[in-house]
């Protein structure tokens, strides 16, 4: 296949725009989520605290989530979705359009990564809000620990922001498969 040094170019550039917009949208849900978490959390007329058994399971759950979810997303979902068929499928095309097939797996994959982690997140702060709900949060402030995630997807989407020359560096990788 070939592909012209400026048509990758141009197709990454205009690709990160899209991916940044999409990478922050992704991140911005669960920070958003976690405002409403804490503005529960200050409430003064909270139940006495409950059963937390269902938050310690919870939690368990959790952090068997987030220490199976980075590996995956970061190194093996990467792999998985580097599709064979959609590879040939580039390989056939020629210029521009072979260049933003590239870039276009290239997008996939890294949604993919994300949309892992913002669900754990999310599961996270789920935890925490059942744990504000039912009073656990104070007999147990360990359980705010839930939160964490939201910190590991914040800093694997600013470590991965994509820009025009990381999304060129991955589509070269791809065309390297050819």
């Amino acid at each position: 296949m070939d592909v012209d040094r400026r048509d990758l170019e141009t197709a990454c550039r205009d690709a990160a725009r899209q991916m940044g917009i999409i990478q922050i949208m992704l991140t911005f849900g669960p920070l958003a989520f976690l405002g409403v978490v804490l503005y529960l959390g200050q409430r003064e007329n909270l139940e006495p605290p409950g059963d937390v058994s269902i938050v310690q399971t919870l939690s368990l759950v959790h952090g068997l989530l987030l220490v199976v979810s980075l590996p995956v997303s970061l190194f093996l979902l990467p792999t998985m979705l580097t599709n064979s068929r959609q590879l040939a499928r580039c390989g056939q095309l020629e210029g521009l359009q072979a260049a933003r097939c590239l870039v276009g797996g290239v997008m996939g994959r890294a949604i993919a990564r994300i949309a892992v982690l913002e669900g754990v997140a999310l599961f996270g702060l789920v935890v925490c809000l059942l744990g504000v709900l039912n009073g656990a949060m104070e007999e147990q402030p360990l359980y705010w620990l839930n939160a964490a995630s939201l910190l590991v997807l914040v800093a694997v989407s600013l470590a991965t922001f994509p820009t025009a020359e990381r999304l060129e560096g991955e589509a070269r990788r791809l065309l390297e498969r050819l």
